[in-house]
């Protein structure tokens, strides 16, 4: 053991120093790892540097055989001690960059953009373990330089001198005695440890670069140190300065959103802010009727109790002022982010009222909430012209459109609710059903328009006959009549009216044919018929035997031609 640790200090003196300073000043630091963004930026890099010269140190052992390391162990410390390396220089590149207030190291976001660099040497220090390019490690564990190894310091030395000249170009630009002596130290850095990476890129055995770092953590950790006064008014100053920044930024979005809140009020008539501790309010849109109306109150529930006597109808008075009862608002409200009414208004129309939640207090009661009155005049008018259309349409699927009954659609939905109550025996009615004669006859002959009014002139006939009962016309010359109610118990005379009613109209028809119907009429019995379809195919029948008769008629040989 003896012999190990003087081998290891005889061979690695210089990084053994490195590593005890650095150790020194991290527990001299260790609380500014809780202070501002730049005091804990630095407290990253003297860690990040303590591993560097940590994994050097424990590397130059194996090379100089002090150690025996296989070949993937020393490849590991290769690893740690280059990606230290690169991690120190750009969190050192982020620190000046942010004490600079550099438009490139703005935010998380650009800092990222910054860091690609970096994943890029990440990435080529890692792939060098399987690639002899960078540097390679001998059998027996040493590190040996490759034909690029100069390559590998190209990245790191970019952030060093972007960060070295950004840092003398603004120490001789700026005015502020204070400010220039920093700038001018944080560009001190950058000098033992570009040195010691030029000295170490030549001899890959040396241990320049950790030297070099070691002395720019110092230098740095000096300036820090020496004059406590001077960096807490250097401190307050960048403090002072992002302040005002986020001042500009929160000034900057509370104009955003008043804006917003402006472009939202448009849409109501007025709105009111209402403290409810206090019970009082503020007026974020005004309507001149309105505040004349509310008077010089400022108490919210007397304001609210003066608009709504007098702005709704007289039947949405009491109402409204029920809903506008500040006492009961938060009982009401529950859970809910808002409640809203609609009223009718005396000079306004269709309004709503609406109570939006804004904050509540820890025990959960609210504290503020917005009033807002919106005029919905134009909203209501076109529910009323969309309910209507709506309303025209289903009559349209409804009606038939030669004659302006029921059509077959109707039918199927009556006669399914029906068949429903035939089933529980709770029905009565009977089933007439209407075949109109002659019908191809006319239209071969005298056209179809006159052959639709002749199923027109029919229709108006069978109407007028059953004038208490739904007619549906099932086809193109059938109709049935679902006979209920008065009609049911004058059946017979119902008859005798569509007769008359026939007679009539056929004063008006040509010579050549007339008007009439063949009829088959069958009432529900419930001993007889156990569904719809029975009492249909009856009635059916009784019509064919009606058709069949009419036709025999010699009058009516028209028909058959």
């Amino acid at each position: 053991m003896y012999e190990l640790i003087r081998n290891a200090f005889l061979y690695t003196k210089t990084d053994m120093i490195c590593v005890i300073m650095l150790f020194l000043v991290i527990i001299k630091i260790y609380g500014w790892r809780k202070k501002d963004i730049f005091m804990k930026l630095y407290f990253s890099i003297v860690v990040s540097s303590q591993f560097m010269v940590t994994a050097f140190a424990i590397s130059h052992l194996a090379d100089y055989g002090v150690l025996r390391m296989n070949e993937s162990i020393r490849y590991f410390f290769a690893i740690i001690s280059f990606v230290a390396f690169g991690l120190t220089i750009f969190l050192w590149f982020i620190y000046s960059g942010i004490f600079r207030e550099s438009v490139l190291i703005s935010n998380k976001t650009s800092y990222l953009y910054c860091a690609i660099p970096l994943f890029v040497y990440f990435f080529i220090v890692i792939l060098s373990c399987y690639i002899d390019g960078f540097y390679y490690v001998s059998a027996n564990g040493v590190f040996k330089k490759g034909p690029y190894f100069e390559l590998l310091f190209v990245i790191p030395a970019a952030y060093m001198l972007f960060a070295g000249f950004a840092l003398l170009r603004d120490a001789l630009d700026k005015k502020n005695a204070q400010r220039r002596k920093r700038y001018g130290i944080l560009a001190a850095f950058m000098i033992p440890v570009f040195f010691g990476c030029i000295i170490q890129n030549m001899l890959p055995e040396s241990n320049m670069l950790t030297l070099g770092v070691c002395i720019g953590v110092l230098i740095a950790y000096m300036s820090l140190s020496v004059d406590e006064v001077a960096q807490e008014v250097i401190r307050k100053n960048i403090e002072l300065e992002y302040s005002q920044a986020e001042l500009r930024a929160a000034l900057e979005d509370e104009k955003r959103q008043h804006n917003i809140v402006g472009s939202l009020a448009n849409i109501y008539v007025f709105m009111y802010y209402i403290h409810m501790r206090i019970d009082e309010y503020d007026e974020i849109k005004k309507n001149p009727l309105v505040s004349e109306m509310a008077g010089d109150t400022r108490s919210a529930s007397e304001a609210l109790n003066r608009l709504f006597s007098n702005l709704p109808i007289s039947n949405h008075i009491n109402m409204m002022l029920e809903f506008t009862d500040l006492s009961t608002l938060d009982k009401r409200m529950g859970k809910n982010k808002y409640i809203s009414t609609e009223y009718r208004g005396k000079r306004k129309g269709w309004c709503r009222a609406r109570f939006i939640e804004v904050d509540r207090d820890e025990n959960g009661n609210l504290m503020y909430v917005l009033f807002a009155v919106q005029d919905i005049s134009d909203e209501k008018q076109e529910i009323v012209e969309l309910q209507d259309a709506l309303n025209y349409a289903n009559k349209k699927a409804y009606v038939d459109g030669l004659t302006g009954v029921k059509n077959v659609t109707a039918y199927k939905e009556y006669t399914k609710e029906l068949d429903k109550n035939i089933r529980s025996g709770n029905e009565k009615f009977a089933l007439a059903l209407f075949d109109v004669n002659g019908l191809k006859y006319v239209n071969d002959n005298f056209g179809h328009e006159k052959g639709n009014m002749l199923i027109i002139d029919s229709c108006r006939c069978i109407c007028r006959a059953f004038k208490r009962s739904p007619v549906f016309r099932i086809g193109g010359d059938e109709f049935v009549v679902v006979v209920e109610g008065e009609d049911l118990n004058s059946i017979a005379h119902c008859k005798d009216i569509l007769k008359e009613q026939f007679e009539q109209i056929n004063e008006m028809y040509p010579d050549e044919y007339i008007a009439s119907v063949a009829v088959g009429i069958a009432e529900y019995d419930r001993k007889k018929y156990s569904c719809f379809d029975d009492i249909f195919k009856r009635a059916d029948e009784i019509m064919y035997e009606n058709k069949q008769e009419i036709k025999s008629n010699h009058e009516n040989a028209w028909m058959k031609r």
